[in-house]
């Protein structure tokens, strides 16, 4: 029997995990938190078939359907979970693991209980397939953080006497927090949620992109134009029309933060998530002074890596 350390962040986005190796790198995974159920996997890398609880899916890039819902306690993100582990475990070992947490639940301490014992509670044993291949692992222990907070556990000699404003841009929300000695303030201005990530930003593009360019444009594609800047049938309106929002994107969310009072221009700012790194040109240019260090650091595995190294402090 072996017991492992390991971490995930199953996102509305992507679910990214990582795991310490015997050499001490660490080894990382990530796929799209998609699932449909009775479905299998054709043979892509980046999709998962899984049989869990007498049920089959279809997980990863392959399948279609996601979770819009702002709360994490749900089939899909626990079957994705336990799916990233079984990939980087052994049959049989136990794991000691940290997740990550939205913050509107992670600051109430009944809710945090009970989607910790929804999600990863202690000595539960999952029998999962992955790929046709049987893992048995047991949740020896288990630790959640709040979403945004994996910097910090990646830098608590930078960030742990401070005070500092994070904002994470996932998949679906923008989670805007501002922490005092790695402890998230939980009042209502400090720490808020909005509706301002990547599948909102991506919709408001391809929207604008078919009216104005007369093209119908696939959902799958979006990732893709985004990153490229255009689409080649209408190059320069498209890179026009994608420039003008991601930055509309970035100014929405610094309004919202001067509107709930956080002094942005004397306050440490860190931003974090993988929609940030899509927009850390239009970042730089409406937050001039922010820390963008992370983004290049670790880019979309911050959390992850930060509820790792978290994880490993509280046990060790």
């Amino acid at each position: 029997m072996t017991i492992k350390t390991l971490a995930v962040d199953s996102g509305k986005y992507a679910t990214k995990a990582c795991i310490e190796g015997s050499d001490g790198k660490v080894n990382k995974l990530k796929f799209l938190t998609r699932m449909d159920e009775g479905k299998e996997n054709l043979g892509d890398s980046e999709s998962y078939s899984v049989q869990y609880e007498g049920n089959r899916y279809l997980l990863g890039r392959q399948a279609v359907t996601w979770n819009p819902d702002r709360s994490k306690k749900s089939d899909i993100h626990r079957i994705a979970t336990y799916a990233a582990i079984a990939n980087l475990v052994g049959n049989g070992d136990q794991v000691n693991v940290g997740v990550g947490c939205p913050l509107s639940i992670y600051m109430n301490p009944a809710a945090r209980k009970n989607y910790k014992e929804f999600l990863v509670p202690h000595g539960k044993q999952v029998n999962i397939t992955v790929n046709r291949k049987p893992t048995q692992f047991t949740i020896k222990r288990s630790f959640v953080f709040p979403e945004s907070s994996g910097m910090i556990h990646m830098h608590p000699e930078i960030y742990g006497n401070d005070t500092i404003g994070v904002i994470d841009i996932g998949g679906l929300n923008a989670n805007c927090c501002i922490y005092d000695e790695m402890i998230p303030k939980n009042d209502v201005n400090s720490m808020f949620t909005l509706e301002e990530g990547g599948h909102v930003l991506f919709a408001r593009v391809k929207a604008e992109l078919e009216s104005a360019c007369e093209v119908s444009l696939s959902d799958i594609l979006m990732d893709k134009i985004m990153r490229d800047g255009f689409i080649h049938s209408a190059p320069e309106v498209s890179a026009q029309i994608i420039k003008r929002n991601k930055r509309a994107h970035v100014v929405r969310i610094f309004n919202e933060c001067k509107k709930n009072g956080w002094p942005l221009e004397n306050m440490k700012v860190v931003f974090t998530g993988g929609t940030s790194a899509l927009l850390k040109e239009e970042i730089e240019d409406v937050f001039p002074w922010v820390d963008l260090s992370c983004l290049s650091e670790e880019g979309e595995f911050t959390n992850a890596v930060g509820f790792l190294l978290g994880t490993k402090k509280r046990i060790f």
